[in-house]
């Protein structure tokens, strides 16, 4: 056999290989994959029905018997879509969250489910409704379809937010926010006689709520509620909601009114504090002690400016840190933050400190809060890894040596010259 000849017959049984390897390949890629499941919710809010869909910010998410997790996407008004259920054997968990609305619990194709808690609106998915009336199945997408429509309810919240020492309103168009325990808030503003009403979503699970009210801070004496140090009030809506002026009055209970029914029989539910058991707001103010600190954290810098300023009125206060680095300030309650200027560091704005919560704001209310932020020292521009100082007293060491080395060369070749002049 030639040369060229074995080389033909080494490359044909590389050939032969590499197809072999090719087919097992295409062999293993053609397995069976396991299919996954598409599910469509439609949710409508009841007071557009038959409308069309403004439902647009719900999440659904939906578990199966081996823990596979998939969450919904919006794809059309009211329509969201959760895909890459893989495990359709036994009934399927789902949970429903839309920020301002209560889910109907009666919804056909889904069960409440009886390991609900406070802090989740579950239904489960038997397994044995997928591919009937109630869930239809499509074959050809692999697509089930809760026909009925899940209906949201409104639930409110409504008080009277008013100034405990004036016995006035606060000024109209106060807001108040509430956030849920899924994390949705939902705001609205009071309007001249101090009302709000809040929409707050499922009934479930505990909230807070906060009065954006510069320079005041809520007055304990509602009992459901808990006003915290940071000015926030916590609440559920759990059994008897009762409201108690202070700790030696009557108890007055607060319970939700006969709820509206809507055509589609879902229901629209207000719990409210009456008018004349306001939520009381009072004039307050804290203190905010700032301690400018060194890199290590705790060595104070001398006569540093701080300025606080208020996030809400955009007014500003000025001090200098005493020998300690630090400064305290009086402050009508509310929400600031602050900078801070010295020589020799970088301007610092608390805005800009990720170490910090809440963003670099600070919520002063009755009390003391302290900031301890650290400076960081203004860098040189530096020159073979000198600073510029010291750069410059080298430039001037090699100056000065180039010069007298002038200067030595000169008066050597003058001398030189002298001697030749005198024939030496």
């Amino acid at each position: 056999m030639g040369f060229m000849s074995r080389w033909y017959a080494i490359f044909a049984v590389l050939a032969v290989v590499i197809a072999a390897g090719y087919v097992l390949t295409d062999s293993d890629d053609s397995e069976a994959v396991d299919p996954e499941y598409t599910f469509v919710f439609k949710l409508v809010d009841d007071a557009t029905i038959p409308g069309p869909g403004n439902i647009t910010s719900a999440t659904i998410t939906i578990t199966d018997s081996a823990d596979n997790i998939a969450k919904s996407t919006f794809t059309a008004p009211n329509i969201y879509t959760v895909k890459g259920i893989k495990d359709i054997s036994d009934d399927l968990i789902v949970e429903i969250s839309c920020p301002g609305y209560t889910i109907k619990q009666d919804i056909e194709g889904l069960t409440p489910s009886t390991d609900v808690t406070d802090e989740t609106d579950l239904f489960i998915i038997d397994k044995d409704d997928l591919g009937t009336a109630k869930i239809t199945y499509n074959s050809t997408t692999e697509t089930y379809t809760l026909v009925a429509n899940v209906v949201l309810s409104k639930t409110f919240f409504s008080l009277y937010v008013m100034d405990s020492e004036t016995g006035l309103p606060v000024p109209s168009g106060t807001v108040v926010s509430i956030e849920d325990s899924h994390k949705n808030t939902l705001s609205s503003s009071t309007d001249a006689k101090g009302f709000v009403s809040v929409g707050i979503g499922s009934q479930k699970g505990s909230f807070t709520m906060t009065v954006d009210l510069n320079g005041y801070t809520a007055v304990p004496g509602i009992d459901f509620m808990t006003v915290k140090s940071d000015g926030s009030i916590t609440f559920a809506l759990k059994g008897t909601i009762k409201y108690q002026e202070n700790v030696a009055s009557t108890t007055y209970e607060i319970l939700p009114g006969t709820p509206a029914l809507n055509a589609d029989g879902s229901k629209t539910y207000t719990y409210a504090l009456a008018e004349n058991k306001p939520l009381k707001m009072s004039s307050s103010s804290g203190t905010l002690t700032i301690k400018a600190t060194m890199s290590n954290g705790t060595t104070g810098i001398v006569d540093a400016n701080v300025t606080v300023i208020n996030a809400i009125t955009g007014v500003e206060v000025t001090e200098n840190t005493n020998s300690n680095g630090i400064v305290v300030f009086s402050l009508p309650s509310g929400k600031y933050y602050f900078v801070i200027d010295v020589g020799g560091f970088e301007h610092y704005d608390s805005r800009e400190d990720k170490t910090l919560e809440n963003d670099g704001y600070i919520d002063v209310r009755m009390g003391s809060q302290t900031a301890t932020p650290i400076m960081t020292e203004k860098t040189s521009a530096t020159f073979f890894g000198m600073n510029m100082g010291h750069t410059l007293m080298l430039i001037g060491v090699v100056i000065g040596l180039i010069l007298a080395l002038l200067s030595y060369m000169l008066y050597t070749r003058r001398f030189r010259s002298e001697l030749s002049e005198e024939g030496l």
